[in-house]
């Protein structure tokens, strides 16, 4: 009889451990992005998205968010993929990185550099 309930302890305990190993397991399917403000200027909107999307979405900041010169922002993204990355700074400018392969967490830093000539506006003609 002390067999049986020795039996049945083990069994309860081994069931217990993967309960816990499975509750307890980290989720490997999502992957932080940390975005690294450069630029020289305060960024007011952060936009991400798969290469292949139309349109960028909705910012990744919220409404009184900023990276401030210097800071940085981590986000995290659901899947693997190849993403392109926009940044709108305080005067309306963007810095753009596109066909980024993110496949695991990493840092991506965007300085003057990544300027988008495109953003200036043609005012003075």
């Amino acid at each position: 009889m002390k067999n049986k309930f020795k039996f049945i302890g083990l069994i309860a305990i081994v069931i217990l451990a993967g309960f816990s190993m499975t509750v307890c397991e980290p989720d490997y399917d999502t992957i932080n992005l940390t975005i690294v403000n450069n630029t020289g200027y305060r960024i007011d909107d952060l936009y991400v998205s798969f290469s292949s999307a139309i349109r960028w979405g909705s910012s990744k900041l919220g409404e009184n968010e900023f990276i401030e010169i210097g800071e940085s922002k981590t986000i995290t993204l659901s899947e693997a993929g190849i993403y392109d990355i926009r940044l709108v700074d305080e005067d309306e400018d963007s810095y753009t990185k596109k066909g980024l392969t993110i496949d695991s967490s990493q840092t991506v830093v965007f300085t003057f550099e990544d300027f988008d000539e495109s953003s200036i506006d043609d005012d003075n003609d």
